[in-house]
């Protein structure tokens, strides 16, 4: 296994990837034409060039024998996707195939980002998670990551709720 930064040469494995863990995460739980609105405008290869494209941007992945298991995408400050201090991380994408889920992938991927952002001299790291998905919260609070407050995200015609979630890793 590998951790290895994704380019856009990489676009055409990262896409399909990206939207199978995506689908496994949130299809079922959301109504179809909310999902597919959704996809549809998140996840394609113009959207994720611009993303990748993007010097605040930074996109991973854990590869074995060049087969992708995880991907993260971490943002700083100028690609946040909602207003916060400068001085945080964000992580926007983290998902783990079903596959290789419980692994200890996704610990990887969130030890990568901690050591990312106190590279850069950052002082907390945020992420939203859908109020919904209690494994991914339990899974964040066990890393040290709490509710700090919520925001709204829009999912079709639906209006959910992310919880924000920080840890501070400054020392």
């Amino acid at each position: 296994m590998e951790l290895v930064k994704i380019n856009a040469s990489d676009v055409d494995v990262l896409l399909p990837f990206a939207k199978e863990v995506f689908h496994h995460s949130f299809f079922y739980q959301n109504k179809v034409e909310n999902y597919n609105a959704y996809v549809d405008a998140a996840f394609t290869t113009t959207q994720f060039l611009k993303e990748i494209e993007n010097e605040y941007s930074h996109f991973y992945w854990i590869l074995e024998e060049d087969i992708p298991m995880a991907w993260l995408k971490i943002n700083e400050a100028h690609a946040f996707t909602e207003t916060m201090d400068d001085n945080g991380l964000e992580i926007q994408r983290i998902y783990v195939s079903p596959s290789y889920q419980s692994k200890g992938l996704g610990h990887q991927l969130l030890t990568f980002s901690e050591q990312f952002a106190i590279d850069k001299g950052l002082d907390f790291i945020w992420l939203g998670v859908w109020e919904h998905n209690t494994k991914a919260i339990r899974f964040y609070e066990k890393n040290g990551y709490v509710i700090a407050s919520s925001h709204e995200f829009v999912f079709g015609d639906e209006v959910q709720t992310d919880y924000i979630m920080i840890k501070n890793i400054s020392k």
